[in-house]
């Protein structure tokens, strides 16, 4: 509010006292001289000048700080470089957003709606999953064949994690007929591109032309397949022979053992072979005796076996029991870097009481 009161104006500056008549104030009987008492009067006059000044300087501070509208050019419409002020609706107005992080105004979010997060534009089966967006996506697929779809009719939904991680699900829709429902699923990542269509079977998907066909297995039917007691099984055992050069000159053994077991067109093998005297034979080193001859075709056969009391060769890390095709004799094979697949060990790696065992399988 204003002030009333007229200042009391005195504009003479007269003579400051001295700080000596300022400490003991005027004596009874003293007459203050005039410029002292001008001085004091006029000092009273600028304070009280002052102090209203300053009142005034802050009540425009308060002013400003109360005020609702209109500072520092503050405004409710969408005016450029302004601050923003709500209207008497406590709104305010901005511009249509563009970057991610702009405010969204309530057209923009009324324009977003469920049918158009998740439904997208026709695109041919064979567009780069690059241009799907990320998450899920749904569209209808008419005349879908030519397009590179399962089917003509379907509907496709697609889920897109990242460039690496994308699923896309085809599920045929046509009015009639055994399609109909049929689910195909496929997957898409940036460094392979599409995968195959893979058809998921359900509990419709059975009988003729289905290709579940109870009685097929890959095309076959059971006539083609072993049943269980029709497939061959058998098991005993076998005696191993050590050979040198395909000879046996006087070896002998402490122990030998040999088991073997057939079912089907496999035979698993054992043996066990201590030698109490490794003869005079010279030449690679094999074991006859196998119970039956392998297979004519490839693979062949190694298997990593124990033994004990033989020498191995320079750079030679270990022994491999090998059987090749048509053949029923195992020939033990040097392994190690730079030692050729068909190094066989001979009769000088071996001693009197070496040791051999080991297991392992081939087809017959």
């Amino acid at each position: 509010m204003p002030f009333e009161e007229k200042l009391p104006e005195w504009n003479a500056p007269g003579i400051e006292p001295p700080a000596s008549k300022k400490n003991t104030g005027w004596t009874p009987g003293e007459k203050p001289p005039a410029e002292y008492w001008n001085w004091q009067m006029h000092r009273t006059y600028m304070v009280l000048k002052e102090l209203r000044e300053k009142v005034a300087e802050a009540q425009d501070l308060i002013n400003h700080i109360s005020s609702t509208s209109g500072v520092h050019g503050a405004t409710s419409a969408a005016t450029p470089n302004t601050l923003v002020q709500r209207d008497p609706a406590g709104r305010f107005k901005a511009a249509a957003p563009v970057a991610a992080d702009d405010v969204a105004r309530k057209a923009d979010v009324d324009a977003i709606t469920t049918e158009k997060i998740n439904t997208t534009a026709y695109r041919p089966a064979t567009e780069d999953g690059s241009t799907y967006p990320i998450g899920v996506t749904s569209f209808a697929v008419s005349n879908g064949l030519s397009d590179g779809w399962p089917t003509d009719l379907g509907v496709v939904s697609t889920t897109k994690l990242s460039h690496i991680r994308c699923l896309q699900i085809f599920m045929a829709s046509s009015a009639t007929g055994a399609q109909n429902g049929r689910v195909y699923v496929r997957s898409w990542r940036s460094d392979s591109g599409w995968s195959d269509w893979r058809r998921q079977w359900d509990s419709q998907e059975m009988g003729a032309g289905s290709g579940l066909d109870a009685d097929l297995l890959d095309g076959l039917h059971a006539s083609n397949f072993w049943t269980k007691n029709e497939l061959p099984y058998e098991t005993g055992g076998w005696t191993p022979e050590l050979r040198f050069g395909n000879e046996t000159t006087g070896i002998t053994y402490t122990d030998r053992f040999g088991r073997y077991t057939r079912i089907g067109n496999v035979v698993f093998w054992e043996l066990d072979i201590v030698l109490s005297s490794k003869g005079t034979a010279s030449g690679d080193a094999s074991i006859a005796g196998l119970p039956f001859t392998s297979s004519g075709s490839r693979p062949y056969f190694y298997t990593v076996g124990g033994y004990a009391n033989i020498t191995l060769p320079s750079n030679a890390t270990g022994m491999v029991f090998f059987i090749s095709n048509n053949s029923s004799i195992i020939f033990l094979r040097q392994i190690g870097n730079g030692i050729p697949v068909t190094q066989a060990f001979n009769d000088s790696h071996f001693t009197n009481n070496s040791y051999l065992r080991a297991q392992g399988k081939y087809t017959i």
